[in-house]
């Protein structure tokens, strides 16, 4: 039996596999609302450290901050990007600590989830560095208790729940579809900035 025959719902993640349905969230907008953010704060020098790139998220949210740094003319972004193998909080760590061993001079950095973010801020205070006063940091998810950090954390928010029911309805649609009438789907659901205390203006460094 073909893959394409099975009912079938990605969540969260796009395949490869373009015949299997998909419901994920609005990653390449909720990199721009990020970047776009810290852009009207002055920052210009943004790095960015990625999820990892055999995914769809770490992609699509890698190749969003390439489109809109370009488009908004920041500096030297090509030097400031950062892959993280996993994503968790010590790939976050492992990579603001590279960033800052490069010298790179930049004044924010968007992580690809929240657990990134986190390790890169407790990169910057091993460093000296506090959020925002130095670097300005933002994350992705809006996962439990980030709200709560001191200061909080500043995250595109996604609405979990509402992926979840849509990815059971179309599952379940499926189900009752024969198979030879099957039509892959593809939805993406909207996403929102959530700025908090870790972004605030740039200031020389």
């Amino acid at each position: 039996m073909a893959l394409a025959d099975l009912p079938a719902v990605s969540v969260n993640r796009r395949p490869g596999d373009a015949t299997v349905s998909s419901v994920t969230n609005d990653d390449i907008s909720g990199i721009m609302q990020a970047l776009h953010h810290v852009a009207a704060l002055g920052h210009r020098r943004v790095a960015h450290i990625t999820g990892p790139m055999s995914s769809s998220t770490g992609t699509q949210r890698h190749d969003a901050f390439c489109s809109a740094a370009a488009a908004l003319g920041l500096e030297n972004w090509q030097d400031l990007i950062v892959a993280s193998h996993t994503c968790r909080e010590d790939e976050g760590y492992r990579c603001a600590h590279a960033l800052l061993d490069r010298d790179a001079r930049f004044t924010a950095i968007i992580g690809a989830n929240d657990l990134i973010a986190l390790g890169a801020i407790r990169a910057l205070q091993e460093r000296g560095l506090s959020c925002p006063a130095d670097i300005s940091v933002t994350g992705f998810n809006d996962i439990p208790l980030v709200d709560r950090l001191q200061p909080p954390l500043p995250t595109v928010r996604i609405d979990g729940q509402e992926m979840g029911r849509r990815a059971g309805q179309l599952f379940l649609e499926k189900i009752a579809t024969p198979a030879a009438q099957r039509i892959p789907l593809h939805e993406v659901l909207p996403v929102t900035l959530v700025a908090r205390g870790t972004t605030g203006p740039m200031r020389a460094r």
